[in-house]
């Protein structure tokens, strides 16, 4: 499997090579983006201190797409995670978007094929601190299924996406990462289940932004157990709004998920998770390059403050509720771009528990894209 990950890693960069002279071609366009990150504790939960840090290659991602003409176009992006981690032994390859576009006019677009699932449209896309934030990376974050999707642009103002694609699998439901690791991961873990989703995105004017979204998917359908799911699934609902204006920027991301019949879910796989979960994020930014000798036009360099709430068990049906997966984070970062490709970022970040587990992390990350 290593020799198969760094094979592709490797033409990845072969092809990543080439498309810098095939830029200019408007049929053919590319996209690279790389993050190396460092992440480290200076104190743990378990512990007064720690001295472990861990260097890894967090992201590569290449996209590429082709335009056959005005009507019909195909899409696909590859990324290879965590290349340093040894949990993954070396690396995980794996594509997130595999797609065919039928583009009527841009008040109706018809996609199919493996796409991203339309939630968390509120994730900018370049957040301040190093991680994503655990309210969209475990809850909402937009994640891939097989399916079909229609989507347009009404107006200047209005946009719109709704889908019906493959659901999530139950087995892989727990209290840490919620839905993280119940999505489509390998094609063939939740083609049981029928999801449904969508997203509204009102931009009243250009520099506010708001939004709703929602997923429904079914849990009832599972080869790994005997235990009978019926009845069960996943509904999630989410809003979202960004306002920006002048050197100033902010968001604002609620969201509220249930899991119903979420204690047949605990019989059948010990997981333990809750019936109901809700997350918050408050997040400001603030460009201060005018504080920094700044020479080069395109540099700039902007601090950010998150705050964020979630619990996983918000309410349970069928197990205990565990005070420690009430969390509240807050985060203080900095982002220096010398250009625009380039971004160099840094935060602290405490996390405290609902049973008072206090946790200090330090994080930064080299990131590029062109």
């Amino acid at each position: 499997m290593k020799i198969l990950r760094y094979g592709v890693s490797f033409l990845l960069l072969l092809l990543i090579s080439n498309s810098v002279f095939a830029q200019e071609q408007k049929k053919l366009t590319y996209a690279f983006e790389a993050e190396l990150h460092y992440n480290d504790a200076l104190q743990r939960a378990d512990q007064n201190s720690s001295n472990f840090g861990k260097l890894d290659l967090h992201k590569a991602a290449f996209k590429t797409g082709y335009s056959f003409n005005k009507k019909w176009s195909i899409g696909s992006k590859v990324i290879v995670e965590h290349a340093f981690d040894k949990k993954y032994e070396g690396g995980d390859v794996y594509f997130t978007n595999f797609y065919a576009k039928y583009k009527i006019n841009k008040k109706f677009n018809i996609q199919a094929g493996l796409i991203s699932v339309p939630l968390c449209g509120g994730k900018s896309s370049t957040y301040g601190t190093v991680e994503v934030s655990p309210v969209e990376k475990y809850m909402s974050i937009a994640w891939r299924e097989v399916g079909v999707s229609f989507s347009g642009t009404p107006s200047k103002q209005v946009s719109y996406k709704a889908m019906v694609s493959t659901g999530l699998n139950p087995a892989e439901l727990n209290s840490k990462t919620v839905v993280y690791n119940a999505r489509n991961a390998d094609l063939g873990s939740s083609l049981n289940n029928i999801g449904a989703g969508g997203h509204l995105k009102i931009k009243p004017n250009y520099e506010w932004t708001i939004g709703t979204a929602f997923f429904y998917s079914g849990l009832s359908n599972s080869d790994q157990t005997e235990v009978d799911l019926s009845g069960a699934d996943y509904r999630i609902a989410e809003f979202y709004t960004q306002y920006a204006f002048g050197k100033f920027e902010s968001r604002i991301v609620g969201v509220y998920s249930s899991i119903r019949e979420s204690d047949k879910i605990n019989e059948a796989f010990h997981s333990k998770i809750g019936s109901a979960q809700y997350g918050t994020l408050l997040e400001f930014g603030y460009d201060l390059s005018d504080l920094f000798p700044i020479n080069i036009e395109e540099s700039s360099v902007k601090g950010f403050a998150r705050v964020e709430s979630y619990d996983a068990h918000f309410r349970t049906d069928g197990t205990s509720d565990k005070r420690y997966y009430e969390h509240t984070d807050y985060s203080l970062g900095i982002v220096y771009q010398p250009v625009k490709a380039l971004e160099v970022k840094a935060d602290y970040v405490l996390l405290k528990t609902g049973d008072n587990a206090l946790q200090q992390l330090f994080d930064f990350s080299l990131g590029y894209h062109f």
